[in-house]
């Protein structure tokens, strides 16, 4: 009996100790409100590529409607400045390969502040913000866009979020991957 109790507590403590010590994955859940940030940052991206109103873009046509939408942004620039109340898309990587029939562009997406994050005095081991990257891979036919798909999450496809971007989002922000803002 002695025994078992003693290998309750000792459980309950590591419990403790994995949450007070601020543990976290990156296929936690995100706070509702900077999961709604990041959706609608992603979501200006796609819409540029989605738009029935326009006619399907050229590779020169699609990175001017891009930049329009998100911060287009060259790695040897210093890091873009990020909003604490929304999502913001950040464009980068943009390729054309031979003959303009394919491309590919890294997009790192970045959600507001959490206004909730911590109360002073209490240890949160939240994350006051949170990112997440992928590349998205175009295809071109007759010169207009065709169609888009997001890479893996996973394996050699999965992308390294550039280390300039998440230092600029500040202590405290944790990577997400990409599939737990898919909705």
């Amino acid at each position: 009996m002695r025994l078992v109790m003693r290998a309750a507590l000792a459980l309950a403590a590591l419990g403790v100790i994995a949450s007070v010590s601020g543990c976290s994955s990156a296929s936690d859940p995100v706070e509702p409100a900077m999961s709604r940030q990041l959706d609608a940052a992603e979501s200006v991206v796609y819409s540029v590529m989605t738009d029935p109103t326009t006619s399907a873009p050229t590779p020169e046509a699609l990175l001017d409607r891009l930049s329009a939408a998100a911060i287009l942004w060259d790695a040897e620039e210093d890091a873009p400045s990020f909003s604490e109340d929304e999502g913001t898309p950040v464009l980068y990587n943009y390729q054309m390969d031979a003959g303009d029939k394919d491309g590919a562009f890294d997009l790192f997406v970045a959600s507001g502040i959490d206004k909730h994050h911590s109360i002073p005095g209490w240890f949160d081991s939240r994350p006051i913000r949170v990112y997440t990257c992928y590349r998205i891979e175009v295809s071109f036919e007759a010169g207009t866009l065709s169609d888009f798909r997001r890479s893996h999450d996973y394996g050699e496809d999965q992308l390294t979020c550039p280390p300039k971007l998440v230092s600029a989002l500040g202590d405290g922000a944790q990577y997400r991957e990409p599939w737990i803002f898919d909705g």
